[in-house]
């Protein structure tokens, strides 16, 4: 199987203005040219320390918030006379990507005028901080979060995400279609869009071109959807567990009690895999079903291969005894 590097990625400033995303209600004050600028740290960050003196508190790439608190701060600073703005200056010396001014919140002229020099957008919201900083957060996570193309099939069995994975031509969009025709869920077939969570979780998808399609050799292309009901896909799910198709090798070594768990690593967390053999005659459907419900009860606890493992070890250490 075959993964693609995790991508780099980053949100213009221009996205905040989008009415549809993030949904921050925001309109432009200043700084236009610097509607280019890259996001590229999902991480919101109040610059107060930096107008008091410290400019080098402020990160690159983030957005900067100036709720209530902090516009209350700078209104005791206007009156400083050179000594504010050279403050003012210093911290627009820094590499700046955006200002977001919350419900309530305002700047002095000079700031406007000193954003518009240095092309750093400052952007009006008419939402509470704390609702705004949430909105601008959950975009950003979403939007910069790192992703990769997998090759393979993501299918929903027993509330679970499932990913099939396999060389070309194993059997994974077959055995897919016999377990949506058996009432699981089609997520992806052939590509899956994978992106990593905060919270370290993987979430897969499919392009939209190939949303709900899948390939079955013989038969060409067929939508699963129109096919099956509205109930036969989902849009994304959460990959739990990962089923290896292998080509059954003679004299091939294979785990016979299922105690041992093998784990592989996509983007930075692992997730369980179960590797299983495809040989002629192998109901490899209705085996990926069991193995499915087997790691559910693994996951509650249940353990039989475990069990039946330190029971033959008790009763070899009373033999010994």
């Amino acid at each position: 199987m075959t993964t693609g590097q995790p991508q780099t990625k980053s949100v213009p400033v221009q996205a905040l203005l989008d009415e549809r995303t993030p949904g921050i209600d925001a309109s432009l004050l200043a700084g236009r040219e610097g509607l280019s600028n890259l996001i590229t740290d999902s991480r919101i960050q109040k610059p107060g320390l930096s107008f008091a003196g410290k400019a080098d508190y402020i990160r690159a790439g983030r957005v900067q918030i100036l709720a209530r608190s902090e516009s209350e701060f700078l209104e005791t600073l206007e009156g400083g006379g050179a000594a504010w703005e050279k403050t003012l200056r210093q911290v627009f010396s820094e590499e700046i990507t955006v200002f977001v001014l919350t419900h309530r919140s305002r700047v002095c002229d000079l700031f406007l005028r000193l954003a518009d020099e240095h092309h750093v957008p400052v952007i009006k919201s008419r939402l509470v901080s704390s609702i705004c900083i949430r909105r601008l957060t959950d975009f950003l996570e979403d939007r910069l979060a790192p992703t990769a193309q997998i090759h393979g099939v993501l299918l929903e069995i027993f509330g679970l995400g499932v990913m099939l994975s396999g060389e070309s031509g194993i059997g994974k969009s077959e055995s897919a279609l016999d377990l949506i025709s058996r009432g699981h869920r089609l997520i992806a077939d052939d590509v899956i869009l994978v992106k990593r969570r905060p919270d370290s979780v993987l979430e897969g998808t499919s392009p939209e071109p190939l949303r709900h399609l899948m390939e079955v050799r013989g038969m060409g292309v067929i939508n699963v959807e129109e096919l099956f009901g509205v109930t036969s896909v989902r849009r994304s799910k959460t990959i739990e567990l990962m089923v290896s198709l292998d080509k059954w090798k003679t004299g091939q070594a294979y785990d016979r009690l299922g105690v041992e768990e093998a784990r592989r690593e996509f983007l930075g967390v692992e997730i369980p895999v179960l590797l299983m053999p495809v040989a002629p005659g192998r109901n490899i459907s209705n085996l990926i079903e069991v193995g499915v419900r087997n790691h559910l009860l693994k996951l509650k606890g249940v353990n039989r291969a475990r069990e039946l493992v330190d029971r033959f070890d008790e009763n070899l250490l009373r033999r010994r005894n």
